[in-house]
């Protein structure tokens, strides 16, 4: 049993990895506010699409 197995820790990989990308990409062009507020929605999406359709290879 992987731990990628459980679709609470797909969506919340999805979650972080988004949000993680929105907000260094926010900081990056100097408005860290706009990356957070801006990587909730995409975490919250990236979350849901990760649990519900993504599945390990097995």
């Amino acid at each position: 049993m992987s731990f990628l197995d459980s679709g609470a820790v797909r969506a919340g990989t999805f979650f972080t990895a988004a949000f993680l990308v929105a907000a260094l990409l926010g900081v990056a062009i100097g408005y860290p506010r706009v990356g957070v507020a801006a990587g909730i929605p995409a975490g919250l999406v990236m979350a849901v699409f990760g649990g519900v359709f993504v599945r390990p290879a097995g």
